[in-house]
């Protein structure tokens, strides 16, 4: 690769649609067959597994489309800045040492999100059914197995990548709304799979989008208050998608439905944008932080 060449602040917001066109073309190209496949599946049995008579190479495919973010956040910073600008963004990936109030936030927020949803669930007279306190004990298998679809494909991208360049033009906030909106939409072949966003499984609706649309504004939000407030930590960003996604919670509730368990994706709603609401009003929409954000 080249030697880097000094980021003029063009230049760095003119490599945005590249990126971005680059990780959705990537994606989709693996994640449309998968769909086709699951959707073109034979009978299967009414207590089948969501991914039963999924064929073996669309599950693969489904976890390599997963990579277009970090793929393209890669590719064009060897591109655009060489092989110590390829290193400088790995390097977010190794800071740790922020403050353990940031590691607590990234580590139990999504858990306290999910609870606050199943307490809200609960008062409106929904039930999840019977809890297994047993069954916690498969945290760390579920942590281990949320790692890898999602967390590790992403977050190079969205906040390695794009969240920097894009705050270099706008407020943090504004940087935030137009991410999550990307972030939201390259999804969209993943609304008719099984799994992967809040409307998978249940019928594709624009009420449907509109409630994935406020959850990934919010969580975007969140990231980006992280994401400054702890020296550009591309790790951190990965600890919340973990956690967040792996919906630990859940794993006490065996038999719950499947509807059950969107309707509580939903009502996270809720606790997410009061965490938000509250983050704005102390750190301001600005820059989300007290101090300058990271380059």
């Amino acid at each position: 690769m080249s030697e880097p060449m000094p980021r003029s602040k063009w230049q760095s917001i003119s490599a945005l649609p590249r990126f971005f066109v680059f990780a959705y073309v990537w994606s989709w190209i693996f994640w449309i067959p998968m769909v086709l496949a699951y959707r073109n599946r034979g009978p299967v049995p009414e207590d089948a597994g969501a991914l039963q008579g999924i064929p073996v190479w669309a599950l693969v495919a489904a976890l390599i489309g997963g990579y277009g973010p970090t793929i393209a956040a890669l590719v064009l910073t060897g591109r655009q800045e060489g092989k110590p600008g390829v290193k400088a963004l790995l390097q977010r990936l190794k800071i740790w040492r922020v403050g353990w109030s940031w590691h607590l936030f990234a580590w139990l927020s999504p858990v306290v999100f999910v609870v606050v949803a199943i307490a809200i669930l609960y008062a409106r007279g929904g039930n999840l059914g019977e809890p297994n306190l047993q069954r916690l004990r498969l945290i760390p298998i579920a942590l281990f197995f949320a790692i890898p679809f999602g967390p590790l494909g992403e977050e190079l991208g969205w906040r390695g990548y794009a969240l920097p360049r894009l705050q270099e033009k706008y407020s943090a906030l504004t940087a935030s709304i137009a991410l999550g909106l990307i972030w939201t939409f390259w999804h969209t072949p993943m609304f008719w799979a099984p799994g992967g966003t809040v409307i998978s499984g249940g019928p594709v609706t624009l009420w449907a989008v509109a409630k994935y649309v406020a959850f990934l504004v919010g969580l975007a939000i969140l990231y980006t208050w992280l994401y400054n407030n702890t020296k550009g930590s591309v790790l951190l960003a990965v600890i919340f998608h973990t956690t967040a996604n792996a919906m630990l919670p859940l794993i006490a509730f065996p038999d719950r439905g499947d509807d059950a368990g969107r309707l509580v994706d939903e009502l996270s709603i809720i606790p997410i944008w009061l965490t938000v609401a509250v983050v704005l009003a102390i750190y301001g929409p600005k820059t989300l932080t007290r101090r300058t954000p990271e380059p």
